[in-house]
């Protein structure tokens, strides 16, 4: 993919919903990205999308980040895009895969892709040999769990990886719904095309008014608290992004006595003594 530092950094949001199926608020789910995602990002909507349209819309704007709100096919993992009656059109892993292949090969294809529909692991698989990072669906998720995994991903975006982005937008899911959405990744993806670009802070320089401290925990309660997070959902991955969390919207010195914990229990414990 091809970037260009003066360039925005465009996301393409392509929703549909034909005829028969369940209701999904990806209106809404525009309107929050739209509002997460501050210049540099510049995000294209293309609703009630058909195949033709969505091919038309990657040749038109070449895109970095593509984005789908939908949904998925649980037999045949196709993405459900609108025909021109408003009627189904499933556009088959195999197909996307193509095109995502074609767009690599001869123009530029996307550094990453969110297909945020049910069942789209499938069209997440067939895309990721032409595409860096990819995120799709292996089962179905309730449209309210969907919603509040993008936001959280879009949240954490504009000032770290996709990756952590990722994590930090499955703590925003019920524990049964953790397993749900799966990121495939290249094992030498390139940085994210945003790092390193100007985005605003989520607190103006030099500003100097109170840092908001949460209540402090009783004893018996934080020790519960300290012991779920270390246990049950620390890794890696998430502490980087719950530390780029820290610095960019907290306290800097939260920051650094995340950075100074050593294993995920030392870790929970700084998160809950604020």
């Amino acid at each position: 993919m091809t970037d260009f530092p003066n360039t925005p950094i465009k996301l393409l949001f392509v929703s549909a919903r034909p005829h028969g199926s369940e209701h999904i608020r990806f209106q809404e789910e525009h309107e929050r990205i739209k509002r997460l995602l501050p210049a540099p990002f510049e995000v294209i909507p293309v609703r009630a999308a058909s195949i033709k349209e969505l091919y038309e819309a990657f040749s038109e704007h070449h895109p970095h980040l593509f984005h789908f709100a939908g949904h998925g096919d649980a037999r045949e993992g196709a993405l459900l895009l609108e025909g021109p009656a408003g009627e189904m059109e499933p556009l088959v892993p195999e197909a996307l895969g193509r095109l995502f292949q074609t767009l690599r090969a001869h123009y530029s294809a996307p550094y990453a892709i969110f297909l945020n529909a049910c069942h789209s692991q499938a069209a997440a698989a067939a895309s990721a040999p032409h595409v860096g990072l990819v995120i799709g669906m292996t089962d179905a998720l309730a449209d309210d769990a969907a919603l509040a995994l993008a936001t959280a991903f879009y949240h954490a975006l504009p000032r770290g990886s996709w990756q952590g982005a990722f994590e930090m937008g499955r703590l925003a899911l019920p524990l049964a719904d953790l397993e749900i959405p799966g990121l495939l990744a290249w094992e030498d993806v390139p940085e994210a095309p945003w790092l390193g670009r100007s985005v605003p802070e989520a607190v103006p320089a030099g500003y100097q008014g109170p840092v908001p401290r949460a209540r402090r925990l009783m004893p018996a309660a934080r020790a519960t608290l300290v012991d779920l997070l270390a246990d049950r959902y620390i890794s890696a991955p998430q502490r980087e992004a719950l530390l780029y969390e820290a610095f960019y919207h907290a306290d800097p010195r939260l920051h650094q006595r995340l950075d100074r914990a050593g294993s995920p229990r030392d870790f929970a414990l700084c998160l809950v003594q604020v």
